[in-house]
């Protein structure tokens, strides 16, 4: 198996793997490209390889085949660079054993079909090789995975610099506030709590309630000069507007019910 030559099915050698993608600001790239809405892809349990990596990369898999006619369609260069990431680590994680696929599928090099492998014997295939169409893994083992990998979706990185655009404009006001020479101990506190645990915190610190805890912990340590009830209004004012929507309607934080 694995002689190098061009499977047509699995797109690996394509012209994709070969062009020359520019490397621009990342940030900038990723609040311009344009995600497809695929909400409805939550409802499968299995995926294919392609349409992971497209999902990742926040191409709808109802809309192009593959990533070369991803690319042909003019999805930005960020989704198709995220794409070929998500693709190349899948099929690493499959060859090393760390990824386990519900059903893997290879390419016979005879007569052109497809077979299922013997998870036993994965040391008898490359990865051209690898079908990524027909192999399927388990949506919670592969995102699971890849979260692990700290490989993020472009939807994801999208709210990521958005909330931080948004911290830092934040913070911009706030010392534009303190230039004026006017403060306080709790607006003290609350630009030294944006800036040293929300400004570039990840989405689980923000939202999660762990997260939330150690925020109102953090406040409590540094701001013994403050009372509850003000150490309440800082966290409340920098908490993150996901967070504050995800417990103060169903669930809240505190355990109490929301105010109707």
């Amino acid at each position: 198996m694995g002689n190098g030559t061009e499977n047509p099915k699995t797109n690996y050698y394509s012209s994709i793997d070969r062009v020359g993608i520019k490397n621009n600001d990342r940030r900038t790239e990723i609040e311009q490209c344009t995600v497809d809405d695929i909400s409805v892809w939550k409802l499968r349990e299995l995926y294919s390889i392609t349409q992971i990596s497209l999902l990742m990369a926040g191409i709808s898999p109802y809309k192009v085949l593959n990533i070369d006619s991803a690319y042909v369609q003019g999805y930005a260069d960020i989704q198709i660079q995220t794409a070929l990431i998500v693709r190349d680590a899948i099929l690493d994680g499959l060859l090393l054993g760390v990824l386990t696929p519900y059903r893997l599928i290879a390419f016979e090099n005879l007569n052109g079909g497809i077979y299922e492998v013997d998870p036993l014997k994965m040391s008898n295939i490359s990865r051209s090789d690898i079908s990524l169409d027909d192999t399927e893994i388990q949506k919670a083992v592969v995102f699971n995975w890849l979260e692990k990998l700290k490989i993020r979706s472009i939807r994801h990185e999208q709210y990521f610099y958005k909330q931080q655009k948004a911290e830092n404009k934040s913070t911009s006001n706030t010392t534009k506030l303190l230039d004026g020479k006017y403060t306080t101990p709790a607006i003290e506190l609350l630009v030294d709590h944006i800036q040293e645990n929300l400004q570039n915190a990840d989405e689980e610190y923000l939202t999660s309630k762990e997260g939330l805890q150690q925020q109102k912990q953090y406040l409590r340590q540094n701001g013994s000069n403050l009372t509850n009830k003000e150490l309440e209004a800082i966290h409340t004012v920098a908490r993150a507007p996901q967070a504050t929507e995800r417990y103060t309607k169903n669930n809240p934080a505190t355990g109490k019910n929301r105010t109707k």
